[in-house]
């Protein structure tokens, strides 16, 4: 299975690591957590609980560093599980949550969160940036997934992956349950179903 690739550092300011002291700090917050939050089994990443407390770490880290600029929420959801698991069957789903996973822990910065949110869906929490940043950081989340190589079995057909974003601004003086609404927002616009041509939806505050 060929790994997901994109340009990154060298080319796009958006894709380098973050701020040298948030490197550090985040490092130290990882070390410090090892073992204490809960996991997905089937991924390795935090799980829905994990993420949220490495999330509200980040928010608390930021504020006693008077970050002026407000952390970022990505919610990253297939384009429609029932229908991968009703057509493909239960086994190749959770490929594809594995497959998935593994393309964006590479595609994300480093110093941002990653962790699975629901049964089809991840979310990824941005350090403080510039929220005019959202839109382009989802699409190029979005082309990870779609570069991401799935087959049905070792000789099986290729299996497209397609997912939409929603993404939102998390104000670092507001309780971050309300930018959470707002992924959850953004993330139902931009839900095909819908009919909408905009798969990367962003709701700021």
């Amino acid at each position: 299975m060929k790994a997901a690739r994109w340009t990154t550092a060298l080319d796009n300011p958006l894709a380098r690591p973050a701020s040298a002291w948030w490197r550090r700090w985040w490092r130290r917050g990882v070390d410090e957590a090892a073992g204490l939050l809960a996991t997905d089994a089937l991924t390795g990443l935090p799980d829905r609980e994990g993420l949220l407390a490495q999330a509200l770490a980040l928010q608390v880290r930021a504020r006693q560093r008077d970050a002026t600029r407000p952390m970022g929420l990505l919610l990253i959801e297939f384009d429609d599980t029932p229908a991968l698991v009703a057509q493909h069957g239960v086994t190749v789903a959770e490929s594809a949550v594995r497959t998935l996973s593994m393309a964006l822990r590479r595609g994300i910065r480093q110093g941002d969160l990653i962790g699975r949110w629901a049964a089809g869906a991840f979310m990824v929490v941005l350090p403080p940036l510039d929220p005019r940043d959202l839109r382009m950081i989802g699409e190029r989340l979005r082309a990870v997934a779609q570069a991401t190589e799935l087959r049905e079995g070792p000789q099986g057909s290729l299996i497209p992956i397609s997912v939409h974003v929603g993404a939102s601004s998390a104000p670092l003086d507001e309780p971050l349950s309300a930018a959470l609404a707002r992924s959850e927002l953004a993330l139902k616009n931009a839900a095909p179903r819908l009919g909408r041509g905009e798969r990367v939806s962003v709701v700021l505050r």
